[in-house]
This record gives C-alpha cells, sequence and structure tokens, in this order.
C-alpha cells in the first residue's frame, strides 16, 4: 500500500512540467498561426476581391 502511494506521488509529480510545456507549445502555435495569418491578409484580400473588414 506504501509503495502504490509512493508511486502515485512520483506521477504526480511529473504532472507540473507536462502541463508547462504543453502550455508553451500551445502559445507558440498561437502566436505563429495569428502571425502566419497576418501575413496572407493581403493576398487573400486580392485573391477574392474584398475589404479587410470581409476577411
Amino acid at each position: 500500500m506504501v509503495e502504490s502511494q509512493t508511486s502515485i506521488q512520483k506521477q504526480n509529480a511529473k504532472h507540473p512540467f507536462f502541463v508547462i510545456v504543453v502550455i508553451s507549445l500551445m502559445t507558440f502555435m498561437g502566436v505563429l498561426t495569428e502571425t502566419s495569418m497576418n501575413v496572407t491578409f493581403p493576398t487573400l484580400m486580392k485573391q477574392f476581391n474584398v475589404s479587410l473588414t470581409t476577411v
């Protein structure tokens, strides 16, 4: 019983690092996506012949 509690505690100790890594990757991907869409706005405006507010 004691062994199972210590193994659970060791597994739980890894979770904060995993959460930090996942949040960091998601933040980076969000910034990357937002930047790439900002760059494509003029192309989309020309291609579809629409205004910036429509894009």
